[in-house]
């Protein structure tokens, strides 16, 4: 019984240290599945600390990318504003030398004008006067009716002259009497009939109505020679104060440019026009033909040493 008790124990004592061992080992097997466990949580906090430094450091870059882009376009802007301002101010300063370099010729144009008046006019109605005077037997038979003829037609060439250098019904009875009379000179030579209706013609500057002037006359010019037209009106209103003003013809249509030395053309009436503050399209007419249609300010500044600015029209 005493072995049978002692036979237990020794089984006793070796599960025991069966047991034990099993402990030690599971403890053991723990203890490294707790430092992996760590070394992984670690390994896995540096990378998610590299992710992070990275994403900072990229977003870090991005924000300085960002903010040489926007001084770039920053001192883009100023530079493109700086550049603006000074085009706008050479565009200015170019269109205020042509407007005046075109007063300088209008007066240069007036000035000749009163010189060819007042000066081979003169001459040649004191040569009609004398010539007029003396008997006719003062000049051999035949020779007396040549020498009125040409001092007709020499008077007749100074005043066509001046009234191409300024017209005198411009400054003395305004826009309408003078395009009524250039219409009725070129009907005269050329068979065309003109139709001018002008409203409020009065509220134009001096220089606007001139221009307009200069600016028919060179329409005119470019219809007789080209267009083949039988007929042309010129019309002027006060639309949404500005003055609207067009000149329609029945002829070809447009698209002929004259090459006439001297000539304004199409891109020189559009240029006296943009002076003014004004636009000038030249299109074809719903009918056929040709249409120019100027549309000028009334708020543009008349020219202060002209007496002559608005006469009634």
């Amino acid at each position: 019984m005493d072995r049978i008790r002692v036979l237990f124990d020794q089984l006793d004592l070796q599960q025991a240290t069966r047991i034990n061992d099993y402990t030690a080992q599971v403890a053991r097997a723990r203890a490294r599945a707790d430092l992996w466990a760590s070394v992984a949580a670690g390994c896995a906090t540096l990378l998610l600390l590299a992710a992070l430094l990275l994403l900072l450091r990229e977003h870090l870059r991005r924000l300085r990318l960002a903010q040489a882009l926007q001084e770039a376009n920053t001192g883009l802007d100023r530079e493109v504003a700086a550049r603006t301002a000074e085009l706008a101010q050479a565009n200015a300063r170019l269109a205020r030398f042509a407007l005046e370099e075109n007063r300088a010729v209008e007066a240069e144009r007036r000035r000749l004008a009163r010189e060819v008046h007042d000066q081979i006019g003169q001459v040649f109605t004191a040569i009609q006067l004398i010539c007029a005077s003396l008997p006719a037997s003062a000049f051999p038979q035949g020779q007396a009716r040549g020498l009125e003829r040409a001092l007709e037609l020499g008077i007749q060439s100074t005043r066509r002259i001046t009234a191409e250098l300024r017209p005198p019904l411009l400054d003395d009875l305004g826009l309408l009497a003078a395009l009524q009379h250039l219409a009725q000179q070129m009907s005269a030579v050329s068979g065309l009939k003109a139709e001018v209706d002008l409203a409020q013609a009065q509220r134009l500057s001096a220089e606007q109505a001139l221009a307009l002037y200069r600016v028919t006359q060179e329409a005119l010019t470019n219809v007789q020679r080209h267009a083949g037209a039988q007929q042309v009106r010129i019309r002027g209103e006060v639309v949404d104060e500005a003055y609207r003003y067009e000149i329609a013809d029945d002829g070809v249509g447009p698209g002929i440019e004259p090459t006439r030395p001297g000539a304004l053309g199409l891109t020189g009436m559009r240029e006296r026009v943009a002076l003014l503050g004004g636009r000038c399209s030249i299109e074809a007419g719903a009918t056929g033909g040709t249409r120019v249609c100027i549309v000028l300010p009334l708020s543009a500044t008349s020219d202060p040493d002209d007496d002559h600015a608005h006469p009634a029209s």
